[in-house]
């Protein structure tokens, strides 16, 4: 951040007003809004879900720390909401780890799909398939690997659940 030292005594009354406006201006900070999160109103309760688990609560009071919170897009009205996707990113983050530590030297042919798999929900059967094609779920919340690591991966009780946690399934 840079930092500006002005006389004010040097300015009317009109270049401060003007000054001062501008300066509130550079330092607002825009909420990226979109109808699928949540903003609170000010004085509204609202709970946070940091990247690393923690959730938390605040009140909004329109200051820049709750307008960054906000564009990072993870705020809900509910500890439990905030609880829920906290656990959607430690299941995230578990699958992405095991599929890591098990792929070997594997990298993907992202030019064709031969090469590209990964787990899907099948809600027929209700059961996790390795698949190689685009399924509804498949490029939205996918995590792609060779098709040993994800057969593996969906033999490993710990790393299905955390599917059914990331997929909202069962």
């Amino acid at each position: 951040m840079n930092t500006l030292n002005v006389n004010l005594n040097n300015l009317t009354t009109s270049e401060r007003e003007m000054l001062t406006s501008l300066i509130e201006k550079s330092n607002k900070v825009e909420v990226k809004k979109s109808s699928k999160w949540y903003v609170p109103e000010v004085s509204q309760q609202y709970w946070c879900s940091y990247r690393d688990g923690e959730v938390f609560d605040d009140t909004y009071d329109g200051l820049s720390i709750d307008e960054n919170i906000l564009n990072y897009q993870q705020v809900f009205p509910t500890q439990e909401l905030a609880e829920k996707e906290s656990n959607r990113m430690k299941a995230r983050t578990k699958i992405f780890k095991f599929l890591r530590e098990n792929e070997g030297d594997w990298e993907g042919d992202w030019l064709g799909d031969l090469q590209r798999h990964s787990a899907c929900y099948n809600h027929s059967d209700k059961q996790f398939h390795v698949d190689n094609r685009l399924t509804w779920q498949y490029s939205e919340k996918g995590f792609y690997s060779n098709r040993k690591t994800i057969a593996l991966a969906l033999r490993t009780h710990e790393i299905v659940e955390a599917y059914k946690i990331w997929f909202e399934v069962e």
